[in-house]
């Protein structure tokens, strides 16, 4: 019975992977539904949505606040929200996260999709409905969202604690839902299937998937039977995933893909959580006393000897190492400062600049795939995308940057931003917006889907081309670019366009839009300069931050910060840097308020990623990980805005800094950061912004 239990510990306490696992497999198939069992369970661009991030706050209140009270709850959720404020949270709960955190009504299936932890922490069927009615109620106190959260939890609950056939327990969780919820679970998918249409209701997409669960014969199968209904793709598929691991065990890919998506702060919660409910498990078995305690080993007299000699060779052995340690540091000392001699002109770093130059065309300026797989798989396909884009982006960026210090070095480099410009058109390198928005985006310039993330740094790369002294090659291609963005922008309801469907506005993605008009205005006598003054005005006036000064991270469609969102170090270098391109004025305002609120002195000087609070080690996909405060990529990008302004000390603190932590190795007279094998992307960055100038 111990094993059995055990055994069942094992399924069970996977269920918080099923419920992450159906809301990364659905993620891709909200927007682009099918009716089909037949598809590909993690495409290109599957990530983790709102549904996971409400799901793990959840589960952290639950493990972290025994008196499970309404406060801490609210106050974890908008936590998490606020962390992962670009997930695909609807605007009515992006305004509770951020500004309200009253009930407003709702009857979304919203406190569905993040009820299962409660599942599998209640103790009783009685405090599993009172935890899900307190998890939905304080946001969709509407009674239909109180009964969808009750519905998802309490069939969770029985099929965790069910002791007979899988076939009756479905009988029954059939029954119950059917008497206690009134809902109409007395229907085949192949029948709601043809005429079903997104529906992000709980009583319009709860019980469909639960009969979802019903019908399946595996946990995978569960999971495709949620999304071939064509409808919310990722919150059906997380509703029927957190039931299904219950009785189906789920694959070991299906996790390690889970895994490979989630930040490190996530699924540090997730073990957390698994460890809870491993715990809980065992309190629940009833063992005799002496399976629990561990036996006493008896030493004999002649084994102490023995065990001295062992600790004196450890002793020994720690001093060895803790030799090689100084030795070590010592030597880190000496190369940080020989590295670091040559910063100061742009004659003295002309030959490092040259090589890192060097080192980065042999490995960017490939071919698309070659490049793709350069980026860490760690990230997702979506973000594999978007760091190659990058790459390509402040690379020419470099390069451009380098033909106006070094104007010998022109005509190799403009050959190598016309390469870069092509692989950016290839097909693979537009993928991930493409996937995303659900349409090619050079394919559908005349819509009006935003696209901007895609279409802003291929613009910009092509106006670093003409700049430099390209050719005409690719002028009808930026005249249909920088139209489109126009358009789109002054069509917008703030002047502002989100990066992907259903998110926030990220304020750095769109002055990307915003350098590349202003470069077509300086190339086009002045057409769409009106535009761009206008977004700066708007900035200006409406878009800064009260607290520090500094322009928001984060606005929503309407062009309205989110009060309680933060501003973050790396998303703050990296406005400077773009503003340097559009009004120094402002920008150099910006980077004022930049080094007051996020400058970190010292051995180790940068910019922090978050003024107003303490991060040791933590990770973010946009600012990397986060080690003693500093943002790693708001670190970069700041050395792009001290550059310009010839801040010439933080400059050489933060290039300092960059050498402790990157280590630059040469090689074949070329040379770079030994990071650059993890993140290429970082290297591209740091070349662009050493070499950014007036």
């Amino acid at each position: 019975m111990y094993r059995e239990k055990l055994a069942m510990m094992k399924n069970t306490y996977r269920t918080i992977y099923g419920a992450i696992a159906g809301d990364i497999i659905g993620s891709m198939y909200e927007f682009r539904s099918v009716k089909s069992k037949d598809f590909e369970l993690f495409p290109y661009g599957a990530c983790f949505t709102d549904d996971t991030v409400m799901t793990l706050a959840i589960a952290r209140w639950l493990m972290e606040d025994v008196t499970r009270s309404e406060y801490t709850l609210v106050d974890t959720m908008c936590e998490f929200g606020n962390r992962y404020p670009a997930v695909g949270y609807g605007g009515l709960f992006c305004n509770w996260l951020c500004n309200d955190p009253t009930p407003y009504n709702s009857w979304g299936n919203g406190s569905a999709m993040r009820v299962s932890a409660v599942g599998l922490v209640a103790k009783t069927l009685d405090e599993c409905l009172r935890l899900a009615k307190q998890t939905a109620a304080v946001s969709h106190n509407h009674p239909e969202a109180i009964k969808g959260a009750q519905a998802v939890a309490a069939s969770i609950f029985i099929a965790l604690h069910w002791t007979g056939e899988i076939d009756e327990l479905k009988v029954h969780i059939r029954d119950f839902v059917t008497n206690q919820f009134e809902y109409n679970m007395n229907r085949t998918l192949n029948e709601i299937r043809p005429r079903y249409e997104f529906d992000v209701s709980c009583q319009g997409s709860v019980p469909e998937a639960i009969i979802a669960f019903l019908e399946a014969d595996s946990y995978e199968d569960a999971i495709r039977n949620a999304v071939s209904l064509g409808g919310d793709a990722d919150t059906q598929g997380a509703i029927a995933g957190a039931i299904a691991p219950c009785v189906y065990p789920i694959p070991e890919y299906i996790i390690k893909e889970c895994q490979k998506r989630l930040s490190d702060d996530l699924l540090k919660v997730v073990i957390r959580f698994e460890d809870y409910l491993d715990n809980e498990w065992q309190n629940k078995i009833s063992l005799p006393c002496s399976c629990l305690q561990p036996k006493r080993e008896t030493v004999e007299p002649e084994k102490y000897v023995d065990i001295i000699r062992d600790n004196i060779d450890l002793i020994h052995k720690s001093i060895k190492i803790a030799v090689v340690m100084v030795a070590f540091i010592l030597a880190k000392i000496l190369w940080v400062y020989w590295s670091c001699t040559d910063n100061g002109t742009w004659e003295d770093e002309k030959g490092e600049l040259i090589q890192r130059r060097d080192f980065l065309i042999d490995r960017v300026v490939t071919s698309p795939r070659a490049l793709l797989c350069e980026m860490p798989e760690g990230i997702g396909t979506q973000f594999q995308g978007e760091w190659a884009l990058y790459s390509c982006s402040m690379l020419a960026a470099a390069l451009f940057n380098m033909s106006k210090l070094y104007p010998e070095t022109k005509t190799e480099n403009l050959e190598n931003i016309d390469n870069l410009i092509e692989m950016v058109l290839s097909f693979e390198l537009r993928k991930y917006d493409a996937e995303r928005w659900g349409e090619d985006p050079l394919e559908t310039l005349d819509g009006d889907r935003s696209h901007i993330s895609y279409i802003s740094h291929l613009a910009w790369m092509i106006s670093e081309y003409k700049m430099a002294g390209g050719n005409d090659k690719y002028n009808n291609l930026f005249d249909d670019l920088c139209g489109t963005m126009n358009r789109r922008l002054l069509r917008s309801k703030s002047l502002n366009l989100p990066t992907y469907p259903s998110e926030c506005i990220y304020v750095p993605d769109m002055l990307v839009a915003i350098v590349a008009l202003n470069n077509y205005s300086k190339l086009n006598k002045g057409k769409y300069i009106s535009t761009v003054r206008k977004w700066v005005r708007k900035a200006k006036s409406e878009w800064l931050d009260k607290e520090t000064g500094l322009l928001v991270s984060f606005l929503s469609e309407d062009g309205i910060p989110f009060k309680a969102a933060p501003v973050k170090g790396s998303y703050s270098a990296l406005n400077c840097l773009y503003l340097t391109q559009i009004d120094s004025v402002f920008a150099r305002e910006q980077y004022h308020r930049l080094k007051s609120h996020f400058l970190q002195s010292g051995l180790l000087s940068g910019i922090r990623e978050y003024h107003d609070y303490s991060c040791w080690l933590g990770f973010d996909i946009d600012a990397g990980p986060v080690l003693f405060n500093l943002s790693p990529s708001g670190t970069a990008f700041a050395v792009g805005a001290a550059t310009y302004f010839n801040d010439v000390r933080v400059r050489n603190n933060f290039l300092r800094t960059a050498e402790i932590a990157g280590h630059s190795v040469m090689w074949n007279n070329t040379r770079h950061y030994l990071l650059a094998e993890i993140a290429l992307v970082g290297e591209c960055i740091m070349l662009a912004m050493r070499t950014t100038t007036p």
